[in-house]
């Protein structure tokens, strides 16, 4: 056995030791099988044995987060140095729900994977990094080199994450300034990063005045925005020129929010199906930010005609919103039940928002439980893992 694994073999034994009691819990289980051995089995020779092994660890980090710091971090940072590229991938997917004392605590390790030989591994660190917000600050010199990764693909994951870093990421708009050259998807998360990283980001705004001659419609929204939101009063006089809902979106992020927020709540109630799901949807995107209109999404829910695609936007936009919750997953379990049954992929679009709202969402367990029979192998596969965010199995503590 090697040291690294003998050492946390010998953390568990102890942490087992120190909370000895009546009241206290034991080593923590997963389906009955305790941490030291999900653990031991990373050593398998078997890849599906230490896949399911990272699985189970990270699960357990999740739920007993007294041992995530001291047994769990150190197991999956041991299981990132094996040799298959599916089991690393699997230990980046355990890391953003670890329960530890500092969220930056997995950043480490996140900046280790960027480097990692397989595209998929340093993808699936950025996606986790920009999850993690401002705490993964210390990631953005890699993300920013990221831009440049022989993947293409692999730009858009490092642009949306220094976006959703935002002010902590302004070393990197230089190299965001020069993404703007890249491909339409990648033109566009960059414009959007560098307007959420705001006024520091001043130093791209002649890049950015460029793109306002972009032929995507889109990237040419989002380049007013973003010089906007660096402070250019340009920008604001675009978007203030400008009709329909990607404006209002624009002039609601910049506020005051009170009169955008009045033109999309009214159109909400619109007799035009597209304008009221466009509205829905900006909504949607706007989530917290638009809190104002939490009553009037919730008042079009009660609405029995209302189309599905209306349905999953409006409940979208509550969820985000953190607002009428029931009335959101009730709208979500209807579209799965009934409005999306010819629909697979708005069913999995349904079962996945009600992933996202977790314990929220328990009044879906029902139509869940259906859903795992579902013809469609995305969709059952959503409802399992809905199933198990939503009503996880609990760990047994060990006598």
């Amino acid at each position: 056995m090697r040291q690294p694994l003998r050492h946390l073999l010998v953390t568990l034994a102890l942490l087992a030791a120190a909370t000895r009691g009546p009241a206290a819990l034991r080593e923590p289980t997963y389906y009955g099988t305790p941490l030291s051995i999900w653990i031991a089995r990373l050593k398998s020779t078997d890849v599906r044995t230490r896949k399911d092994a990272v699985e189970a660890i990270g699960e357990i980090g999740q739920r007993a987060p007294e041992v995530a710091p001291a047994a769990v971090l150190p197991a999956l940072t041991a299981a990132f140095k094996d040799k298959y590229a599916e089991v690393r991938e699997r230990v980046i997917a355990q890391l953003l729900g670890l329960r530890t004392p500092e969220k930056g605590a997995v950043v480490p390790l996140l900046i280790e994977a960027l480097d990692d030989p397989s595209a998929n591994v340093r993808a699936d660190a950025a996606l986790t990094l920009g999850e993690l917000g401002p705490a993964a600050e210390k990631a953005v010199p890699k993300l920013a080199a990221m831009l440049k990764d022989k993947e293409n693909v692999n730009h858009w994951y490092a642009a949306r994450s220094l976006g959703r870093i935002g002010p902590g990421a302004a070393a990197a708009a230089p190299a965001l300034a020069e993404a703007l050259k890249d491909t339409v998807p990648v033109r566009r998360r960059a414009t959007v990063a560098l307007g959420l990283i705001g006024p520091d980001a001043k130093a791209a705004g002649p890049a950015l005045v460029a793109v306002l001659k972009d032929p995507n419609e889109d990237i040419r929204f989002e380049a007013a925005l973003a010089l906007a939101c660096i402070g250019n009063a340009a920008g604001r006089s675009i978007l203030e020129g400008s009709t329909g809902h990607r404006a209002t979106e624009g002039l609601v992020r910049l506020g005051p929010k009170q009169e955008p927020l009045r033109a999309l709540k009214r159109d909400l109630y619109s007799d035009d199906l597209y304008v009221r799901d466009s509205a829905a949807e900006t909504l949607a995107r706007l989530g917290p930010e638009a809190k104002g209109a939490a009553n009037a999404l919730a008042d079009c829910l009660k609405n029995e005609t209302a189309h599905a695609s209306f349905r999953l936007a409006a409940s979208t936009a509550l969820l985000r919103m953190g607002e009428h919750k029931d009335e959101a997953v009730a709208a979500l379990i209807k579209l799965v039940r009934d409005d999306a049954k010819n629909n697979a992929e708005m069913r999995m679009s349904a079962i996945e928002l009600l992933e996202q709202a977790g314990p929220d969402a328990k009044a879906a367990i029902p139509v869940l439980r259906e859903a795992v029979k579902d013809r469609d192998a995305l969709v059952w596969h959503a409802a399992a893992r809905a199933l198990r965010k939503i009503d996880p199995p609990k760990p047994a503590a060990r006598p």
